[in-house]
């Protein structure tokens, strides 16, 4: 076996392809039959002709032909406006086939043309078998660059459930004519995990007939990846998160807006946003929002909404606008509790003034307080930080650092028990056993640990996230403990 004789365990083998010690048994113990994109990356991996381990042909060298100004004009038409270059790439198209009729090389003339695309490029006839494909179509099914697309189908690709979704689609546009433009699916041939944006596009000759079918994907694994962690962060914070526009309606909220004031995320959206706010306020907040438009900032601007129950909330605001979207983007804090104490203070520092010296001094500490609350604000005001299934540390923000004391980088695979106070760890495994056993979000108050060895009650929210890991919001709640 060539394995043994280059001295290679299963194990170090699996690994180098990719896939489980299971399949490799199942190989060599001929109970699975591997696909051909397989064997040769086998025998690329072993280093041996591909004829050695198989009845396959060696693989053929496409021929060096410079063509990259071609090349980079079918580029440009295909990372360009789609929709308008349409009518570009299908005379573009009919163009490659024409040269097919006239040159007996054109299917390597082709070849040599598209490698160098830096997108999922391929070309079918109307049998749905391969004329050609880019380099980055190899590179994704792990092929050498030089290797023959010719002749193969999707079945000698993809597992069969892939191969049969991409046949079908090829097929469809083969039949109908119509192109399947931008359409967001995974990317064939990665195990779904990679994810892409697909068109495919009816090759026509000189006369209007179909000739075959080019099918691209362009990789957005990347940006779909930051879109859900940013979504996983704005659906979990306990701030008010919104996009309005120039014309005073709300475009979008978060899950906290229906939290806070009782509405519903389609009756927000359909009336205007001074619908919402108390009647004393508006003039005050049409000010701010012409200011706004202005493209000036929004920093630290109080206003009060009116619970759908009818009671009042009160908000600190900060706002950007965009003025080439005309939209703005504002995040909020409820400050309402912290506003009925501060009117509950004032009310008893006139009954009390000059009474009572440890009332003044309270009052001066929350004043400094307040002023401190405001500048953690700007620096945003919740601690977020992911851990693992065992409970370690993943990711941590700079105000989760903060509230624990320690720099952010060293926060990083250590567990989270270690910043809870002894005698509250069994809250926290009770939740996080029944978070892990239900999939659903749990909150609880329990104290936790400065690296300095104080205390402070924090209240954390806990939701699963992927991988079975969860993400955990902190809270430091000891000042409305205090105070209560």
């Amino acid at each position: 076996m060539v394995r043994k004789r280059k001295k290679i365990t299963a194990e170090e083998l699996a690994k180098m392809m990719g896939i489980s010690r299971v399949t490799v048994g199942a190989w060599e113990n001929a109970g699975r039959i591997p696909s051909e994109a397989k064997i040769r990356m086998l025998a690329k991996v072993l280093e041996i002709p591909v004829n050695e381990i198989s009845d396959l042909d060696p693989e053929k060298t496409i021929s060096e032909i410079k063509l990259a100004p071609l090349a980079s004009s079918i580029s440009s038409v295909l990372t360009g406006d789609r929709a308008k270059n349409l009518n570009r790439q299908t005379y573009l198209i009919s163009g490659i086939m024409g040269i097919i009729k006239e040159l007996s090389d054109a299917k390597l003339l082709i070849g040599a043309m598209v490698s160098s695309l830096p997108s999922i490029f391929y070309i079918k006839g109307t049998d749905l078998k391969y004329i050609t494909a880019s380099e980055e179509f190899l590179k994704n099914l792990s092929l050498n660059k030089n290797y023959d697309v010719i002749g193969k189908t999707d079945y000698d690709f993809f597992p069969q459930n892939e191969a049969k979704i991409n046949n079908a689609m090829d097929k469809e546009v083969i039949a109908s004519g119509q192109s399947i433009i931008d359409k967001e699916c995974y990317i064939p041939g990665n195990r779904k995990t990679r994810w892409g944006i697909m068109s495919k596009i009816p090759i026509l000759d000189s006369e209007g007939r179909i000739e075959g079918v080019v099918g691209y994907f362009v990789d957005i694994t990347e940006r779909m990846k930051a879109e859900e962690k940013y979504d996983r962060i704005v659906n979990m914070s306990p701030n008010l998160i919104c996009v309005s526009g120039m014309d005073g309606y709300l475009k979008f909220v978060n899950p906290a807006w229906e939290k806070l004031l009782g509405y519903t995320g389609e009756e927000l959206l359909s009336k205007p946003v001074a619908s919402f706010i108390h009647p004393d306020d508006i003039v005050r907040n049409n000010a701010e929002r012409a200011s706004l438009t202005r493209g000036n900032l929004t920093l630290n601007f109080e206003n009060r909404y009116i619970h759908k129950n009818g009671s009042i909330r009160h908000f600190l605001w900060t706002a950007a606008p965009i003025p080439d979207e005309k939209l703005i983007y504002s995040i909020a804090i409820d400050i309402t509790e912290r506003m009925q104490a501060e009117e509950a203070l004032r009310v008893h520092q006139v009954e009390l003034e000059m009474q009572n010296e440890e009332l003044r001094r309270a009052h001066v500490e929350l004043e400094a307080l307040r002023g401190r609350y405001f500048d953690l604000y700007e620096l945003a005001p919740v601690g977020f930080c992911t851990l693992s299934e065992k409970g370690l540390i993943r990711e941590a923000n700079v105000k989760t650092a903060a509230m624990l004391g320690v720099n952010r980088g060293a926060l990083v695979k250590q567990p989270f028990t270690r910043f809870i106070l002894s005698e509250d760890q069994d809250i926290y495994y009770h939740k996080r056993k029944t978070l892990l056993a239900t999939g659903k979000p749990q909150a609880w108050e329990m104290r936790m640990l400065h690296s300095d060895g104080s205390t402070f009650r924090a209240y954390l929210q806990a939701a699963p996230a992927q991988n079975k890991e969860f993400m955990i919001t902190l809270n430091d709640i000891s000042g409305i403990k205090k105070d209560e």
